[in-house]
C-alpha cells in the first residue's frame, strides 16, 4: 500500500518540511523501507511517501536531525535524492535553513536569542567589535 497521505503544516517551532525526489523508489516495498529508515533517525516526526511519484515528504524537528543527515541516511539505504541541479540547489537551501533554525531553539518555553540581539540588536552601522 502506498502511503500518499499529505503532511499537515509543522506543529512545533522548529519543525520543518522538507520534499524530496527519490528516483530509487520504485515500488511499496522500498517506500516502506524509506519510512522505517527515517523512522529511526532522531526528531524525524513524520514521513509520508508515494512510490509512484517517486516523492518523500518529511517533517522533522531542525534542531534535532538536518538535511544532510537525511540525505546520506537515504543515500546509505539505496535511495539517493536527485542529482539534478534543482535538487542541489535545495540542498544547499535547505542546510542554510536548517542552521538558521538551530540558534533560536526553544528553551523553556522561550525563543534563545543570538548573542549580538542580547547586546542591543544587529546594526550594520554599529561595530560590535569593541
Amino acid at each position: 500500500m502506498t502511503n500518499t497521505e499529505t503532511l499537515g503544516a509543522p506543529s512545533r517551532a522548529s519543525d520543518v518540511k522538507r520534499h524530496y525526489r527519490l528516483p530509487a523508489m520504485r515500488h511499496d516495498g522500498d517506500a516502506g523501507t524509506v519510512r522505517e529508515i527515517l523512522s529511526a533517525l532522531p526528531g524525524v516526526r513524520h514521513a509520508a511517501t508515494d512510490a509512484s511519484r517517486h516523492s518523500l515528504a518529511l517533517i522533522y524537528d531542525a534542531t534535532q536531525m538536518d538535511d544532510e543527515r537525511v540525505r546520506n541516511a537515504l543515500a546509505q539505504a539505496g535511495f539517493p535524492t536527485g542529482a539534478g541541479a534543482w535538487e542541489r540547489l535545495k540542498a544547499v537551501w535547505f542546510r542554510y535553513l536548517d542552521e538558521t533554525v538551530r540558534p533560536f531553539e526553544r528553551t523553556q518555553g522561550r525563543p534563545r536569542a543570538p548573542a549580538a540581539a542580547t547586546r542591543g540588536g544587529f546594526c550594520v552601522n554599529r561595530d560590535d567589535t569593541a
